[in-house]
């Protein structure tokens, strides 16, 4: 079955493309949604618009009892491995906001555990923005994923439950209590997740001809969220909305870790095993308010947004050595803190022009201020343990971008016109506090984007689109102290790291007739100065991991979708999609040009048993991903997952993630003078059996979205 998965996966190689609007709808502020629903088989359920498309998760049984990155995982396009890296198209550089705005909880180090443990049942659909117009932030080269979250809905009371229950120690359950009135409503929700995480790392090295080493690291996590939301809605007039969101969230990560590493070199062998309990915890709490004013006509109003987020990592890895244990002594300790602050106001404006165009623009201003505080300690043990200067460091990196952007939606017959322009003014201040030294930059760059809609008739649309975009270096990539925690390679940022740029361009080919659709896109990305992770040989057999700008990487694909009904009670939902990359490795590789033609996709297959009985099949074939100095090959996932309706609110789901437990990653380095091998095994296979039940109002068949955004 693993070599059916791996070899002819194709032939299931889809899950679910967009159906087709009805022709061209106008675009929505990022946190809106207006247009076309069309309703298609389970997972199919999906709207698109001139620049974008959006995706609901009300019949995805693994995002009832998963997380949101296993939700992310069955779209299109999205891929998210199983130590929470995530990827548009093979591009990681994605932007993820939640209900149309930035969270902290997406920034910086934590944004991977946050992926792995924040339940998917808190979002009602997802919107994927591969080609984003200028009313988005263009930061992100690789685009965009809107998380819409859920809302009660029924006038009066009306809430839920959850419970799920797995092996390896997963449990989860959550609440939410809404409240509506005329002018009124409130909405409140609890989470919490416990999950037992264990993965094994294996390595082998060769540095040049004489120089070999050999590792492995066996870490059992047992992780613990919680999340406590609250917000309000009040309907002061007929034209004047106020709303506020309040959110709590904590990640606590407990890791019992094993080490044990060999170095080999003509006349020497060093081996050495350490033991370690670490913890790595997450506190975010973010605050939204936010006012419309509408004005006389329909899509004529103002939107103020005022938001701000606080963010705080603390990351703790103490070893001790059992043998081989290094000159300073038999006990290490490592702790890596950050503090991130985000605060952003907004305003954008909608007005209806003549000759039914549309005009959107706005204003944005968004500071960014992060705090990295490094510390370490070293010793015989734990008590006579003393503080390491070479361990410490205090990083400051600070980020203001003010932006001003305008779109117009005009219709000229059948074609209508997306045309837009971004310009934004970033302001960066780096200051390394331990070592001494402030680096300050600052430019201003206009982002203009266009996007093409025209129908031939009822079932057939053309779509196309062109945008600019850009991505900054993260904070701690521009950091230039070496952190040496792990046992064999040093990481160190680099303060010369410039952002890349992209262009990007799409054109794509829509049919529907009823509830079949097919979908074909053809997508070209040009990227200049190319950001990449790079390792070097350092001495002792060690290595020097980094990143560093390349030339261009260019990528060309075929996205193709299909969806449909088999017979009455089967219907399917597939994709592939087809990338041939090019990348400029000069410097870092002898092949100067490294190409690939990359081949992975989706599929999904939903058997309506009994008008209360829904049996789900989905796998994921990931493709081969080509890095500057090496591969890593493909990897397939079969998920399976089966809900029984108890009654129109009680509800009974049982999944099995990852049915064959392949999820399993490998990474190869193949240059002259270096080859490593890095194998990343998990306990990937997870089973899940869950309730859920809700009260309050009349219970009613859901509908496909949630349009109140």
């Amino acid at each position: 079955m693993r070599a059916l998965l791996g070899q002819s996966g194709l032939a299931l190689l889809f899950v679910a493309q967009p159906a087709l609007a009805q022709g061209p709808t106008p675009p929505p502020p990022v946190d809106k949604v207006d247009g076309v629903v069309v309703s298609a088989p389970s997972q199919a359920r999906v709207q698109t618009h001139i620049d974008r498309r959006s995706y609901s998760l009300s019949d995805d049984l693994q995002a009832k009892t998963g997380s949101i990155g296993d939700a992310l995982g069955n779209l299109p396009s999205v891929e998210v491995d199983p130590q929470g890296n995530l990827s548009l198209r093979g591009d990681p550089n994605v932007t993820i906001l939640v209900d149309g705005k930035p969270s902290g909880l997406f920034k910086g180090a934590g944004r991977a555990a946050a992926l792995q443990q924040l339940p998917a049942d808190r979002y009602a659909r997802v919107e994927i923005i591969s080609n984003p117009s200028a009313a988005f932030d263009a930061n992100g080269s690789g685009g965009v994923i809107n998380l819409i979250s859920k809302k009660a809905k029924g006038a009066g009371i009306t809430g839920s439950l959850q419970a799920n229950l797995g092996d390896q120690g997963l449990a989860n359950s959550a609440a939410n209590l809404g409240y509506n009135s005329g002018k009124l409503s409130l909405n409140a929700d609890l989470s919490a997740r416990r999950n037992i995480l264990k993965k094994r790392t294996r390595e082998h090295r060769a540095l040049g001809v004489d120089v070999e080493s050999d590792s492995i690291n066996q870490k059992r996590t047992s992780a613990y969220f919680g999340n406590a939301h609250l917000s309000a809605q009040y309907e002061a007039s007929e034209r004047t909305r106020l709303s506020a969101d309040a959110h709590h969230l904590r990640l606590d990560w407990v890791s019992h870790n094993a080490d044990a590493f060999d170095v080999r070199s003509p006349g020497q062998e060093t081996s050495s095993t350490r033991l370690g309990r670490g913890t790595y915890r997450v506190y975010d709490d973010e605050i939204e308010t936010q006012l419309v004013r509408k004005f006389a006509g329909e899509d004529h109003d103002l939107t103020l947004d005022l938001d701000h987020s606080a963010t705080i990592n603390k990351d703790r890895q103490p070893y001790n050595y059992l043998a081989g244990a290094p000159a300073t002594g038999a006990y290490q300790a490592f702790n890596f803190d950050q503090h991130q602050t985000l605060t952003r106001f907004s305003a954008d404006y909608r007005k209806p022009l003549p000759k039914d165009a549309k005009l959107t623009a706005g204003a944005q201003v968004e500071d960014d201020g992060y705090l990295y505080e490094n510390s370490g300690a070293r010793g015989a043990d734990a008590m006579t343990a003393r503080p390491d200067p070479g361990l410490t460091n205090r990083f400051h990196y600070g980020q203001v971008v003010s932006a001003v952007y305008a779109t117009l939606e005009r219709p000229f017959g059948n074609l209508t016109a997306l045309m837009g322009l971004r310009v934004e003014s970033a302001r960066i201040k780096t200051q390394q506090l331990t070592l001494g030294g402030v680096h300050r930059d600052a430019d201003t760059r206009a982002f203009p984007s266009l996007h093409l809609s025209y129908g031939l008739d009822d079932h057939r649309q053309l779509k196309g689109s062109y945008a600019e975009r850009i991505e900054r270096p993260d904070p701690d990539d521009l950091n230039p102290f070496p952190n040496a925690a792990s046992a064999l390679t040093v990481t160190a940022g680099n303060p010369a790291l410039k952002p890349e740029e992209t262009q990007s361009i799409e054109a794509s080919y829509e049919y529907r007739d009823g509830s079949a659709y097919h979908l074909a896109t053809v997508f070209f990305r040009d990227i200049r100065d190319t950001a990449t992770d790079i390792v070097r040989p350092l001495e002792g057999g060690r290595l020097l991991s980094t990143k560093q700008n390349l030339g261009r990487k260019r990528n060309a694909g075929l996205e193709l979708s299909a969806g449909g009904r088999l017979t009455s009670k089967l219907t399917y939902t597939v994709s592939t999609t087809a990338t041939y990359s090019e990348i400029d490795a000069d410097g870092v590789n002898v092949e100067r040009n490294r190409s690939a033609l990359l081949v992975g996709g989706k599929g999904s297959l939903n058997c309506q048993l009994t008008a209360a009985d829904l049996f789900q099949l989905n796998t994921q074939v990931h493709a081969r991903r080509l890095t500057p100095q090496g591969y890593a090959p493909a990897y397939s996932t079969l998920n399976l997952g089966f809900r029984h309706k108890i009654d129109e609110r009680l509800s009974l789901v049982a999944t099995v993630r990852d049915v064959l437990n392949s999820s399993q990653l490998r990474d190869y380095v193949t240059q002259p003078g270096l080859s490593q091998r890095l194998d990343y095994d998990s306990n990937s296979r997870r089973f899940t059996l869950g309730l859920s039940y809700a009260f309050g109002g009349k219970p009613k068949k859901p509908s496909n979205f949630d349009y109140s955004g």
